[in-house]
C-alpha cells in the first residue's frame, strides 16, 4: 500500500524507498503485506506506480461519464411518461 505522507513524515522500507526516490517521490507511507522479500516488494512498488493515473484526466473522464449518465436518465424519464 502506498499513501501520501505529511511533509517530511514519510516512512517506508529500504527497497521501497530506493524505488520511490528514483521516481522523485519524497513523502510517502508504505505498508507491505505478506512477503517482505525485497525483490517482490520492488516489483509490487513498480506495479503500483505504473497504475497511477493523472488526476486531471481522471476528473475529466468522470465528469463526462456523470454528465452522460444524468443526460441519459433525464432522456429516458421523459420518454417513459
Amino acid at each position: 500500500m502506498l499513501k501520501p505522507a505529511l511533509l517530511e513524515r514519510g516512512y517506508c522500507g529500504e527497497s521501497v524507498r530506493a524505488v520511490v526516490e528514483l521516481a522523485g517521490i519524497k513523502d510517502i507511507v508504505t505498508k507491505v503485506r505478506r512477503s517482505t522479500n525485497p525483490t517482490n516488494v520492488v516489483k509490487a512498488t513498480l506495479q503500483g506506480l505504473q497504475l497511477l493515473k493523472d488526476p486531471k484526466a481522471e476528473i475529466a473522464k468522470r465528469k463526462n461519464y456523470v454528465q452522460g449518465y444524468t443526460e441519459d436518465n433525464e432522456g429516458s424519464d421523459s420518454q417513459e411518461e
